[in-house]
């Protein structure tokens, strides 16, 4: 099938599946959503109360099961809702009922309830609801935490991210989200916590059942009930309370007042395609062109000391990366004979003469590299490898890292970036992209000197290090487990241009993101693609990622001049400074509708460029475009604006800037 035989859904999302319809609602002066099951962006005028209640089945390994809605009841008014669904999981042993019932009133009442039963024997770590609370409305403001048996705690949301659970044994909480504007929170059904899902890069505090300091998984027997409810309370002091105005209605970006800084070191991972093939196999000449283009600071490659073939592990990666002509940066993985290991990976890069510009040290059984394993390899590595920097660190979350903090004299500290490890749909995803920045700024203060490698940002997780089971084999005629079906949209190019954003322009000193082809790529290379109706993609294409990334690292060397968007979940992006007053700025829609964008520049004139749906399959059909160019004026009142398709992105450059 043709890229322009594709339906729309898979050019915006990766797939034909159309998102779940959003249904808006109010109860009293309260206007929020209903989507899948969940209430979601509870808000008082412009101030976000709750982002999110909804209820979660988590299987042994921590995997969210996904439930089938059934029954499912709506009756919206004008100022309050009730809402009432049916719903069954089902994934390997677990099989659950629940019965849903969602209301909200004139007063700005809001309830949610459930009552759930087995229906066979199964292992969960979690059945019951969450409630995600926003950072920005929160982080920092005083609370007030009320124990099932009605002790009162004052404490506060933290500023920093807080490795461990902030709040234990929440029975109620309150807080004041804004001036004049007072919530309360009431749980029933189990007892309940709050962790700082920062840790994994979501953008909010999580209130959840059950505690982790109790055993899981936990066997749940055939039959066996649950019941609870969430009751959220929300009093409004006065009508006249001063608030920020509501947004106009076009996106509008501002200069924050920061100074610029360098963008970081940009790389890509070397590519599973790779192995056992020769490069020829997997690269054309136009593609070796096409990666060289994006100007990267180094590739990324994976070597298992402990593994038959790491050999076969380190020459691929090698060979990749002097096809591109840029520098290797080796994680490896040590086993249970590390010293051992170390010698023959340093002997082995001496013969085969594979220069590497950084190592990361890691150990297959533990989260994050132990001081101990860094004190005993540091002096061996440092005499045989006196240019290469050295570090430690994790391959899983930035929460490994902030539980188990590295003491090593080291030169960087590295860890893993993915938006999945609690929510998968669109929305999340786009919502999650600013805890990315909270991450770089908390672990900025615990690295000190050391700097910074996130590597990689992948769309879906690569590992799960906290399984307390054996994951059941993947069906063969599936995407495999780690691979997102967005990696090829439009959408998944937006979101990398949002992660880009957040991690440089919060001082990330290198960046590693995807690999270069392939299912987990930027382009598909000469491989064909498989799965094809699951992950559609042609020999040959550049993914809307690639088109990204070019722009914004193909240019060369560049300041990120910190910006922001009035409203970050429809429109975000990056606005880059070169020499002699050039100045770029790329812009991303991250939503389905066609958004007004404003911004403001020092200059009368500058041209647009749009990488549309119609781009993106042109893309896909013949690898490179040539897009329309077109002159943009400033508008009397000195902005420029124009008009951004559905997830379109928009790359805007202007001479003669100075700021």
């Amino acid at each position: 099938m043709s890229p322009f035989d594709w339906p729309r859904e898979v050019v915006f999302y990766g797939d034909d599946c159309a998102p779940p319809a959003v249904t808006e609602l109010r109860a009293g002066d309260l206007k929020l959503f209903y989507e899948a099951g969940a209430l979601r962006d509870i808000r008082w005028r412009d101030v976000e109360i709750v982002r999110m209640i909804y209820a979660a089945v988590r299987d042994a390994n921590w995997l969210t099961i996904g439930g089938r809605i059934l029954n499912e009841r709506i009756a919206a008014r004008p100022n309050c809702f009730e809402i009432s669904y049916d719903c069954l999981y089902q994934a390997g042993e677990i099989e659950f009922e629940a019965s849903y019932h969602l209301s909200g009133d004139e007063n700005g009442q809001i309830g949610f309830s459930m009552r759930g039963e087995a229906k066979r024997a199964f292992a969960a770590n979690r059945i019951g609801f969450c409630v995600l609370h926003p950072i920005t409305e929160c982080a920092g403001k005083r609370c007030e935490i009320l124990s099932p048996d009605g002790e009162r705690r004052e404490t506060a949301f933290p500023r920093l991210i807080e490795p461990h659970q902030p709040f234990k044994n929440v029975g109620a909480m309150h807080w004041q989200p804004a001036t004049g504007c007072a919530a309360r929170l009431e749980l029933e059904g189990d007892v309940f916590e709050t962790e700082d899902q920062r840790n994994w890069t979501d953008a909010s505090f999580k209130t959840y059942c059950t505690p982790l300091e109790r055993p899981f998984p936990m066997a749940v027997q055939p039959r066996q009930r649950f019941e609870q409810s969430v009751t959220l309370r929300v009093a409004i002091a006065s009508q006249r309370t001063a608030v920020r105005p509501e947004p106009e209605a076009s996106v509008r970006f501002t200069l924050v007042d920061a100074p610029p800084r360098a963008l970081p070191p940009v790389g890509l991972g070397c590519s599973t395609q790779v192995r056992g093939r020769e490069l020829s196999q997997v690269y054309s000449a136009p593609d070796v062109a096409a990666v060289r283009a994006l100007r990267l600071a180094h590739l990324r490659g994976e070597v298992r000391l402990y593994q038959p073939d790491w050999k076969t592990q380190l020459a691929a990666a090698g060979a990749e990366a002097a096809l591109f002509d840029v520098p290797l940066q080796l994680a490896v993985f040590c086993g249970g004979e590390a010293q051992a290991e170390v010698e023959a990976l340093l002997e082995t890069l001496r013969q085969e003469q594979i220069p590497i510009s950084a190592l990361l040290l890691l150990h297959r059984d533990f989260k994050v590299t132990p001081d101990l394993l860094f004190d005993e390899l540091a002096p061996r590595l440092r005499a045989a490898l006196p240019r290469v920097a050295l570090g430690v660190g994790t391959d899983a979350f930035f929460t490994e890292l902030n539980r188990q903090r590295p003491q090593a004299e080291c030169d960087f500290l590295s860890f893993s970036v993915n938006p999945q490890v609690h929510a998968a749909d669109n929305r999340s995803l786009v919502e999650n992209l600013v805890a990315q920045a909270e991450v770089v700024h908390s672990a900025r203060v615990l690295a000190g000197k050391r700097a910074l490698h996130v590597a990689p940002v992948t769309l879906k997780r690569r590992n799960n290090p906290d399984a307390t089971g054996v994951a059941p084999p993947e069906p063969s005629d599936e995407l495999p487990w780690d691979v997102d079906a967005r990696q090829m949209s439009l959408l998944g190019a937006a979101w990398t241009l949002g992660s880009l954003k957040y991690l440089a322009q919060a001082g990330a000193d290198s960046l590693t993101f995807y690999q270069v082809a392939g299912l987990r790529g930027v382009l598909q290379g000469r491989i064909a693609p498989r799965h094809e109706t699951q992950f559609y993609s042609a020999i040959g294409a550049r993914f809307p990622t690639y088109f990204v990334l070019r722009e914004a690292l193909g240019a060369g060397a560049a300041q990120i001049v910190p910006w922001q968007s009035s409203a970050p979940l429809r429109a975000d992006g990056l606005l880059l400074r070169f020499a002699a007053g050039r100045q770029k700025a790329i812009i991303a829609n991250y939503t389905p509708q066609t958004h007004s964008v404003r911004f403001a520049a020092p200059t009368s004139s500058a041209t647009l460029r749009i990488f549309d749906e119609t781009a993106a399959r042109r893309q896909f059909l013949r690898g490179e475009v040539a897009l329309e160019e077109q002159t943009l004026g400033a508008n009397p009142d000195g902005d420029f604006s124009f008009s951004l398709p559905p997830f379109a992105v928009a790359v805007v450059e202007m001479q003669g800037v100075s700021l």
